[in-house]
């Protein structure tokens, strides 16, 4: 279950200060603004706080969908993909699917909603476990300075708790690839 909340936490997220994406984002990173709403901030790769996780968002399907994996270290030193799926559009909602490796679920399904038009996004999370289906709420706030923060809730309705939060950092010095 810790790999599982790893990896919620991770969806939701150096020792290089971080560094704003760049300004100029490209005509296939505009593409996501108009396929996947919410998205287009998120692209380029983000290491969590205590660099023992990344994720890579990347363009794919010609902008009308996004690729994301998680790599983490191996005993090695070596990174290795531990998750990855796809998020696509579905009207105002932005829908994606994941597996893992050793991180607690067989499926994960996402659902967000893209939050104020300012790139934030609420997600409720479903993760088939081995122990059943487990539903959290994750919140990631806007991109700002190369920056973007999580929380991570469990629970339903006024009854949810805080089960941890953190942030990512844009790691401009390093290529997305999922592959």
């Amino acid at each position: 279950m810790i790999r599982f909340a790893l990896f919620v936490a991770a969806l939701g997220l150096s020792a290089c200060a971080p560094e704003p994406p760049p300004a100029d984002r490209s005509d296939e990173v505009q593409s996501v603004v108009l396929t996947v709403p919410g998205m287009a901030g998120y692209i380029g790769v983000w290491e969590s706080e205590d660099a023992q996780l990344r994720q890579a968002f990347l363009v794919s399907q010609g902008g009308a969908a996004v690729q994301a994996c998680m790599t983490a270290p191996n005993d090695a030193g070596e990174w290795r993909i531990v998750s990855e799926g796809v998020y696509v559009a579905e009207g105002a909602e932005i829908r994606g699917r994941f597996t893992g490796e050793n991180m607690g679920f067989e499926r994960l399904d996402v659902v967000g909603y893209p939050v104020g038009g300012d790139g934030g996004v609420d997600w409720v999370n479903t993760a088939a476990t081995a122990e059943g289906e487990m539903i959290t709420y994750e919140t990631w706030a806007a991109p700002v300075g190369g920056v973007f923060t999580y929380t991570v809730e469990r629970g339903e309705g006024v009854d949810r708790e805080l089960w941890f939060a953190g942030q990512w950092r844009f790691r401009n010095d390093l290529q997305a690839d999922c592959g």
